[in-house]
């Protein structure tokens, strides 16, 4: 019946049967514990579902109400602390935990186990017949958010590349022909302007001639 009944419901079954008179272990911690289950069944969000998981860790899940949040703490969310990566619980740990807690409740007086069990079931199969069946818990939280991204620019076509001008070749080099050898030019005679008649030695010149 744990299994099979929604989320929702079966945790309500658990709190209804640890605040019953069905309970006879209720303790004023337990009733604590009890408020913080009864605030996710008004409100199941992940802050209400992140409290009662740490509360029942932190009651060492040793009562029925400790179960009981057991039973919220593993609805869904993430079983990690928030500050790292998620760890999803499986899907039965909530009725496992649901069944721990309508367990230890039907035990508590051992001579009437069968008796106390039935009542619990019964009480059970008043939520199984609620209706209408609430959504999955938690079903946008489970998907993973798209990131933001920034908005594409649109393409710019660049223009087409401008094809190079054709480089026209460069004009074929003429042959150099032997060039025809010099004329003869025959040299221009050269006229001196007459020299004077050389001077008679004087009487103190020293030419021996």
């Amino acid at each position: 019946l744990a299994v099979v009944l929604h989320k929702l419901y079966a945790v309500d079954w658990a709190y209804t049967a640890a605040g019953s008179e069905l309970n006879q272990e209720l303790t004023d911690d337990d009733k604590l514990l009890l408020d913080v289950v009864g605030q996710w069944l008004n409100e199941p969000n992940e802050v209400n579902r992140r409290l009662a998981m740490e509360s029942a860790d932190a009651g060492g899940y040793e009562s029925t109400a400790c179960w009981a949040a057991a039973a919220v703490g593993w609805s869904g969310g993430s079983l990690a602390p928030a500050d790292i990566q998620v760890v999803p619980p499986p899907d039965d740990l909530t009725s496992k935990a649901i069944f721990g807690c309508i367990s230890m409740i039907a035990v508590q007086n051992s001579a009437q186990i069968e008796k106390r069990a039935a009542q619990l079931v019964e009480l059970g199969l008043q939520f199984a017949a609620r209706r209408p069946i609430p959504p999955p818990l938690y079903s946008g939280e489970q998907e993973e958010k798209p990131k933001d991204t920034p908005p594409q620019k649109p393409m710019v076509q660049s223009p087409p590349p401008i094809p190079p001008k054709p480089v026209t070749p460069p004009a074929p080099a003429k042959p150099v022909l032997n060039p025809p050898p010099p004329k003869f030019v025959p040299p221009r005679p050269r006229t001196s302007a007459p020299q004077p008649p050389p001077a008679s030695p004087g009487p103190w010149s020293t030419d021996p001639l």
